[in-house]
């Protein structure tokens, strides 16, 4: 593969690695979608088991990864990443093409896909801390997670239209072209970068499977060990969490409760999605401004603080069912736009506060704490529907949304105080230090 032009600074070619690689994933994920149903056939216990599938490489081998990013060159895991995804997208279209693509071949697709997604972000993370120096990690986190959102809302919208045209297989190859000029971009050495990418030597790899075996474990608990120590990072994660919880109880019975619940009809709730894709689109270009005025974790705070009105507000259109579809459109507009900005905040803060040496590991648990809850609140949001009643599920849901709220107000203080710390004769000081080592 041929090297970038050298006037291509590192972080730039990160920004545009991430781009391509960002379109490829989202794009096969309508394309895995539309397969499953239109040339597989796969019924709902098999969606069911499609989704898993691309999601269990966070719960499987989200530290393993973690571990590997930290101690080989991030640039390079990337490269393989993409270049093993333009593989499998590859096969995945010939499979298609030829007729011989099964429902088990298109989840072991998905499965390696997975994979590939959780390698490529994890070492974007760490990426970032070596391509620019430690006051503009955080910048630059929130550029590539800006990017990943608003390619979130456009690629699929531009892939709708393309299958309306033609086959799936086509796409997928297109999605192959797009993971190949990602990891193009990151060939070639950074002699540039703001910092020195040092892999472990010879001398300090462990020899024998037991070394290795211990190796891996004192490098997991490192990591763990870095999460539990900084308490802005772990505050922010059962933050993310309870938001994730949340609104996993809620999309479980969002279709039913607007389609059959208030009778809205599609063509309100199509638009419904669309205001919401496009809240976030604004969310993605207002990221990064509204921290000129503010510290991250104050925005972080704050826009938490809205989520738990807006989380409200279905229970004010089930309340008062005239006022539904203007309640539910402010809904969809400013959720949207919150949660990207919380996203993007949020993994800059963590970036930034996080030792390069292991922004992997951290990021892979914060992974795999965020997104294990997900089935959970969906079970949960979906059994409560049926035995207790959707407005149940609703007030459920704001209350989740406060103790995120809560989480993320504790983190802004601890903030506050590492950035502005007390002198060493003023009282309080011994409080300030037992509230940082709180585990909670």
């Amino acid at each position: 593969m041929l090297a970038p032009p050298s006037r291509v600074t590192p972080a730039r070619r990160l920004a545009l690695s991430n781009g391509f690689d960002a379109a490829s994933r989202t794009l096969i994920d309508v394309v895995v979608d539309v397969t499953a149903v239109l040339a597989v056939g796969a019924s709902a216990v098999e969606i069911g088991v499609l989704n898993a599938a691309g999601t269990l490489a966070f719960f499987l081998l989200g530290a393993p990864i973690g571990v590997i990013v930290d101690r080989a060159e991030a640039r390079v895991v990337m490269m393989w990443a993409a270049t093993v995804r333009a593989g499998v997208c590859v096969g995945t279209a010939a499979l298609l093409a030829t007729g011989h693509l099964s429902f088990w071949l298109l989840a072991a697709a998905s499965f390696l896909i997975g994979v590939t997604g959780t390698a490529s972000e994890t070492g974007q993370m760490v990426r970032a801390t070596q391509v620019v120096d430690r006051d503009g990690v955080g910048r630059l986190v929130a550029r590539l997670q800006s990017a990943d959102t608003a390619l979130a809302l456009v690629v699929p919208a531009a892939a709708g239209l393309a299958l309306a045209a033609m086959d799936a297989a086509p796409l997928m190859v297109v999605a192959a072209v797009a993971a190949v000029a990602a990891a193009v971009l990151l060939a070639g050495r950074d002699v540039s970068s703001a910092r020195t990418e040092t892999p472990p030597s010879d001398d300090s790899l462990p020899r024998g499977l037991r070394a290795g075996v211990r190796q891996f474990a004192d490098d997991v608990v490192d990591g763990l060990a870095a999460f539990r120590a900084d308490t802005v990072v772990r505050r922010l994660t059962w933050s993310s969490t309870c938001t994730n919880l949340g609104l996993a109880a809620f999309s479980s019975v969002e279709a039913i409760f607007m389609l059959r619940t208030l009778d809205i009809g599609t063509g309100a709730y199509g638009a419904l999605v669309t205001a919401g894709a496009a809240g976030g689109l604004v969310g993605s270009l207002a990221a990064e401004r509204v921290v000129n005025r503010f510290s991250r974790s104050q925005v972080v705070w704050a826009t938490s603080a809205c989520l738990t009105v807006v989380a409200a507000l279905p229970l004010a259109a089930l309340a008062v069912a005239a006022w539904a579809i203007p309640l539910l459109t402010a809904h969809a507009v400013t959720w949207g736009l919150c949660i990207v900005v919380v996203n993007v905040q949020t993994s800059a803060i963590v970036a930034a506060r996080t030792e390069p040496g292991v922004l992997g590991r951290v990021s892979a648990l914060r992974r795999a704490i965020t997104y294990g809850v997900v089935p959970v609140g969906s079970i949960a949001g979906g059994l409560s529907a049926d035995h207790l009643g959707i407005a149940t599920v609703l007030g459920g849901a704001v209350a989740v949304a406060a103790l995120s709220t809560v989480f993320a107000w504790r983190a802004a203080h601890a903030d506050e105080d590492d950035r502005n710390p007390p002198e060493p004769c003023c009282a309080g000081t011994a409080h300030v230090a037992e509230r940082r080592e709180d585990p909670t």
